[in-house]
């Protein structure tokens, strides 16, 4: 979502983008990057392109046809259009997928507006949860979009899914300590980076190793709950190390 930072998958890519990888530079070139006929367009009828166009990506990231999800030629053709345009509207191939990872992560925070109201360290739990419903009900796209990130040269949109996932689950994990249900020697940041970092793992796993939705929710909550017991008062770090032996006793 993502959340996304959560998302690297274990696979080894090669291929880079580079800018004339479909020869849409020379197009641009000719019709001119901030110029022609796409930027006459009306606000409206502009955002509504772009929208459009952003469909035809994610579909092309869901259908996985290739490393890296598609080439801006690919999107052209798909959508329909020049192939200047997919940079007239959007930009680069990596303004597009962030474009497309801030939209994840705003589905992501309407799944966790959408959570019962719950005591601090329950609202992370179930957050954590509401990762493995996100990602499960998508698995190609989510494949898809790692792989995606992985193939563009400009780490922006790597670092902008690291700076959006740690923002989210930072204020979680902030309300947890200030509840007292986490300990007082326990630092927002420290653990929000661990908690990211077991979440990446725990999905790169499941995608590379093929496990079943069953399986990711059984090993997200085994390795969440052993976390948070560790750092945990001793209210909850009792609940917290019973429910990590419950998941523990579910993994073959």
């Amino acid at each position: 979502m993502l959340v996304l930072r959560h998302f690297i998958v274990i696979l080894r890519m090669g291929q880079k983008l580079t800018e004339n990888e479909d020869g849409a530079g020379a197009a641009v070139d000719k019709v001119g990057r901030f110029g022609g006929a796409d930027m006459a367009l009306s606000q409206e009828k502009r955002r509504d392109r772009q929208q459009k166009l952003l469909a035809v990506a994610e579909g092309l990231i869901r259908q996985g046809r290739e490393v890296g999800g598609f080439s801006m030629a690919q999107l052209a053709a798909a959508g329909g259009v020049s192939p200047a345009t997919p940079y007239n509207l959007l930009g680069t191939k990596a303004d597009i997928l962030a474009h497309i990872v801030r939209a994840e992560f705003a589905r992501f925070e309407v799944r966790l507006s959408s959570l019962p109201t719950a005591d601090p360290l329950e609202r992370l739990l179930l957050a954590t949860g509401a990762v493995v419903d996100q990602y499960a009900m998508d698995r190609a796209f989510y494949q898809g979009l790692y792989s995606a990130t992985l193939t563009v040269e400009d780490n922006d949109v790597r670092a902008l899914m690291g700076k959006e996932g740690h923002l989210l689950w930072e204020a979680l994990v902030e309300d947890a300590i200030s509840s007292g249900q986490l300990a007082g020697w326990v630092r927002a940041k420290p653990l929000t980076d661990l908690l990211l970092r077991i979440i990446s793992v725990t999905t790169q796993t499941w995608l590379a190793d093929q496990w079943s939705s069953e399986r990711f929710a059984i090993e997200m909550r085994h390795a969440v709950t052993l976390l948070l017991a560790a750092a945990a008062t001793p209210d909850w770090r009792e609940r917290l190390v019973n429910e990590a032996a419950a998941a523990h006793s579910q993994i073959e």
